[in-house]
């Protein structure tokens, strides 16, 4: 079989007779001679060796699929040589090659990741609109998409360059990789196989450990001492590489710990206990080495504001933008120890209009730098010059904090000075009357509103005349509005245009009319809008999406959250929600006052796992609001794909010349095609010549195994294919070691109770043409429970990771083997082993050999239900027939909601036979019902479809039951693929003719036994 691209999960293989060895195997632990355990059982940690095994690539079969081999062409007569090389004619061609790289094989969290993708025409001809595709696992485009979807032309001998910034889709993403190609229309590339490249990254995710003790240092010395330590407190730290918070707990006596913190230099913010208490100066930082632990002990004292006060005055009462300021800083220690290093940290929020104390004038108690010390009871007055910035408010202010441990404000005292600044703002008055009788309007709110975006600008209420003054306006138009059921008297609006400075008059005359809510109730509503920024895209490019969001609600500013929704199976925009910046979900949040919008540009592709004719885009406000009809917009483009056709030829090298030969050609390969970056699989099968030519294909890169069996790829792997042209390519199959070296593996008993130790015998055979010094082994299997491992000194050389054993040509040697059964084996009725052997446990095609035998001794009861097209299926007879005895144990009826329910079976796996018109539909992930100690937990389907009428098969004999210690049959055990098993039936599930059969013959022998019966003298 061969195989194309990463495929999902296959069915499970069919079983195969033991006597009757198939050809090759996989390294890859196959299904077993009796089906996987069901999933939908709970999943216990795999039976695995201690340490890694061997990496094999999977290899899942498709369903294969019939396609007509290509036609053949006609043999032209012979030419001969010298007239053939006078009239071959060379036609210019492109030929094109492309390399990505990554400039640094390591980054760290949350770093610019640079990518260089290198194309080249190495041809005679240019290669026109080029398409550069790109399929980056975890990663997402920052900058340089636009170059991407640019369809370069590149002439003969030219290169072309496009240098990628790009970004992880996740914090903790580990590792990236890009998959590019690039492709032409029209023709073929000459050399396919060099038209795709990949590389990856390393996102180094280091972690360390720190441990640690909060204390009050009582006596003095600087270090904990036995009584000191802090209890019933958390630290609040923040650091490392990804960015972390998080809160350690030292409730028990101050000691704390975390084993898997992310590298990197961290910072005690704050510490949480009952009393206000503050990290002591110089002990608010800490390093966290990857790999190593940190410990730290971290002194506690009261905070500097118990004993540090501070004041700040502008020399002024107002300034313009621009003009030099004079801050009087006073700070005074009231406490009976001398306190050094104090500084200043001014401008919390990085404001850009305010003071932030980090100017020339502020050198003295810069956060850097050294500060000021202050005797017990001195107070020290400092003069700092500064200057307006140009982008201050009407409002100039200076919000400090100041303490002994720099940067570290937790426990600082705060002051906070104001002065004006002229030119930005002016004044607003005038009065509020009934304009139907002259009244003034009394307690009525009147706001100016921005005309534009219905900001609030500022507001007041009129007082018992119904004047009313409304302080600091920024300067410009604004529209005045009074809440309530009123309305002006002309029906326009109220405009004034606010003046530097100055008080300006707009008086407001008003009728009755509908009711204006008030626009300084906090009322946020989030309008979103988006749209592509082209009309459609192709399946190739990199979509970008504006999205815009406006808060078009009342009061002030509200936090902004965004996300998305899969609008459909398929077609949503594949995108990483890092772009959405602070915004993203569990963000820290972007604030919009009414009126304000933020804009977006999302960056994504087109679903990845299957080619669709649509994208869409569904953004939506994660944030709550007073509306959220308009908090989501779904939008939508065509989307287009790049065709063309691959002709596959696959030949095995039976001469290993490492050429293709005459009569070499594989016919009926089963063929299954799987797009890099997609799941998308495109079955066919190799005709008599050995070609299979698929059309219409997705343009793309495409990569080849062949399965297990009679053949193993052995190159190449991967071609891309152009668009509207034909790619050829040829397979090359080597016979696989398993078709040379025979396994087998045979329990030499059928049966054993709980606990109980196994022996296996072990048939290997070598007909390589050439001895092997150590064939090694390798025992475990797909991850279930029950499996058997090759580890313990019972399997001598074949022990995992030991010497191996060797094997001369033309030699069958027989070991055997032996261990403890897995503890969980009672539990669940059943021991598998699942042994690949080679000279190199890591390549593929070595041979294979399993059984699995039955644990007996323990109960459970089984709890089903039969369903119809997911209806239930009532009062029907089930028979549970042993999956590996094929003995008939018990039987069930489903009741008026489709259930069944058999108590104290014997554990392990069961068959359903279900009389009536139906057959189980066997499901590949529940082949068998199974019964183990704690089956009463979940209820088992079993999925019906019409089927011939099912007879009754019978009732359980006497002596059925299963007993430990019941000898192996005598044959030798399954060879190849198989080994090991003996009568179990295919690994599909049921086989509803074979129990047919059965049904029949146990009929006929209770028919004969009844006879019999009337028969006996009395």
């Amino acid at each position: 079989m061969l195989v194309f691209g990463t495929l999902a999960p296959a069915a499970l293989a069919q079983e195969q007779d033991p006597s009757t060895p198939p050809s090759t195997s996989s390294t890859a632990p196959p299904s077993s001679t009796e089906p996987v355990p069901p999933s939908s059982e709970p999943v216990a940690p795999p039976s695995t060796p201690p340490t890694t095994p061997p990496s094999t690539p999977p290899s899942e079969p498709a369903p294969p699929s019939s396609t007509e081999p290509a036609p053949s062409t006609p043999e032209a007569p012979a030419v001969p040589e010298q007239r053939r090389a006078d009239l071959e004619v060379v036609v210019p061609q492109p030929d094109l090659t492309i390399d990505a790289e990554f400039a640094q094989d390591e980054y760290l969290p949350e770093s610019d990741i640079a990518l260089r993708i290198t194309v080249r025409n190495r041809g005679t001809a240019q290669a026109d609109d080029v398409r550069i595709g790109t399929d980056l696992r975890d990663l997402w485009v920052k900058t340089g998409h636009e170059r991407l979807n640019a369809r370069p032309d590149i002439a003969p001998g030219a290169t072309h360059v496009i240098d990628l910034v790009l970004r992880t889709d996740y914090p903790e993403v580990a590792q990236g990789r890009a998959d590019v190609r690039a492709t032409f229309a029209g023709a073929a590339d000459p050399t396919p196989a060099d038209n795709h490249d990949a590389d990856e990254v390393i996102v180094r995710q280091d972690k360390g450990a720190v441990t640690g003790v909060l204390y009050r240092d009582h006596n003095g010395n600087g270090r904990a001492d036995a009584g000191e330590g802090l209890g019933g407190a958390y630290l609040q730290i923040r650091g490392g590489r990804p960015t972390t918070s998080k809160y350690l707990d030292a409730r028990n006596n101050g000691l704390f710990t975390d084993s898997a913190l992310p590298a990197g230099r961290y910072v005690v913010e704050r510490i949480s206990h009952g009393e206000v208490l503050a990290v002591k100066a110089g002990h608010s930082e800490f390093v966290v080495n990857a790999g190593g632990t940190t410990t730290l002990e971290i002194p506690v004292v009261k905070p500097t504001s118990d004993t540090l006060t501070a004041q700040m005055t502008f020399d002024r009462a107002s300034y313009a933008r621009g003009d030099a300021v004079a801050i009087t800083v006073t700070l005074t220690n009231t406490g009976s120890e001398p306190m050094g290093n104090v500084v200043a940290v001014c401008n919390p929020h990085a404001n850009p209009g305010e003071i932030d104390g980090t100017g020339p004038g502020w050198a003295p108690l810069h956060p850097d730098g050294p500060g000021v010390a202050l005797a017990a009871g001195e107070t020290k007055t400092l003069t700092i010059p500064d200057v307006v910035p140009a982008t201050s408010d009407h409002r100039l202010y200076a919000s400090c904090a100041f303490g002994n441990n720099g940067r570290h404000t937790d426990g600082y005292r705060g002051y906070t000075a104001t002065a004006l600044v002229t030119g930005i703002v002016g004044d607003l008055t005038g009065t509020a009357v009934n304009a139907e009788d002259g009244t003034p309007l009394r307690n009525t709110v009147v706001v100016a509103l921005d005309p534009a975006t219905r900001r609030v600008l500022g507001a007041t209420t009129t007082a018992f005349d119904g004047s009313w003054q409304i302080r600091e306006v920024r300067t410009g138009p604004v529209v005045l509005v009074a809440v309530g059921p009123w309305r002006t008297e002309d029906g326009a609006p109220v405009t004034a245009e606010v003046l530097a400075d100055q008080s300006v008059r707009a008086d407001l005359r008003l009728v009755a009319g509908p009711q204006v809510p008030d626009p300084t109730l906090h009322a946020p509503d989030f309008e979103i809008k988006a749209e592509f920024l082209r009309p459609g895209y192709d399946l190739d490019d990199h979509i970008q999406a504006k999205v815009v969001v406006t808060n078009i609600g009342t009061g002030h500013s509200a936090s902004l959250r965004m996300g998305s929704r899969s609008p459909g199976p398929g077609s949503h925009l594949d995108f990483s929600p890092e772009q959405w910046g602070d915004a993203r979900n569990f963000g820290s949040g972007v604030e919009l006052r009414p009126g304000e919008s933020r804009e977006f540009l999302i960056t994504g592709r087109a679903p990845w796992y299957t080619p669709n004719s649509v994208v869409r885009f569904h953004p939506v406000v994660e944030s709550q609001d007073a509306n959220p009809a308009n908090n989501g917009v779904e939008i939508e483009a065509p989307l287009t794909a790049a065709r063309g056709t691959l002709s596959v030829l696959v030949y095995g090298d039976e001469n290993e010349n490492g050429k293709r030969d005459a009569g070499e050609e594989v016919a009926g390969a089963e063929t299954a095609l799987g797009r890099s970056g997609s799941v998308s699989e495109y079955p066919g099968k190799t005709g008599p010549d050995g070609r299979l030519v698929l059309a219409n294909l997705v343009v793309g890169t495409y990569t080849t195994t062949i399965m297990p069996g009679d053949w193993l790829s052995a190159g190449p792997r991967t071609v891309t294919i152009n668009e509207n042209a034909v790619t050829e390519v040829e397979i090359r199959a080597v016979r696989p070691l398993s078709h040379f070296l025979k396994a087998s593996v045979r329990f030499t008993q059928r049966t054993y109770a709980p606990g109980d130790a196994y022996e296996m015998d072990v048939e290997l055979t070598n007909n390589t043409g050439e001895d092997i010094p150590a064939v090694h082994a390798f025992c475990s299997g797909p991850g279930g429970r029950g499996e058997i491992a090759n580890i313990g000194p019972g399997w001598g050389g074949l022990a995992y990771e030991g010497p191996g054993v060797p094997v001369r040509d033309g030699e069958t040697k027989r070991l055997r083997v032996s261990g403890q059964l897995p503890e969980e084996a009672g539990d669940i009725g059943f021991a598998s082993a699942y042994c690949t052997f080679g000279p190199d446990l890591g390549e593929q095609g070595n041979p294979m050999g399993r059984d699995r035998v039955s644990v007996v001794g323990k109960f459970g009861d089984l709890h089903g239900i039969l369903l119809h097209d997911e209806q239930p299926v009532t009062n029907t007879v089930v028979v549970l027939v042993d999956a590996l005895t094929k003995k008939i144990v018990s039987r069930g009826i489903s009741g008026w909601d489709g259930k069944f329910v058999v108590t104290h079976l014997p554990v392990g796996l069961y068959e359903p036979v279900v009389l009536g018109p139906w057959k189980p539909e066997i499901r590949t992930d529940l082949p068998y019902l199974w019964v183990t100690t704690t089956s009463h937990e979940w209820v088992q389907r079993v999925r019906l479809v019409p089927g011939p009428e099912v007879t009754d098969p019978g009732h359980p004999l006497p002596g059925d039951e299963p007993q430990p210690g019941q000898p192996a049959p005598p044959s030798g055990g399954g060879a190849g693929n198989g080994g090991g098993g003996g009568t179990a039936l295919a690994q599909t599930g049921a086989s509803v003719l074979g129990l047919g059969v059965v049904a029949v013959l146990l009929v006929a022998f209770g028919i004969g036994a009844r006879a019999a019966a009337r028969r006996r003298p009395a």
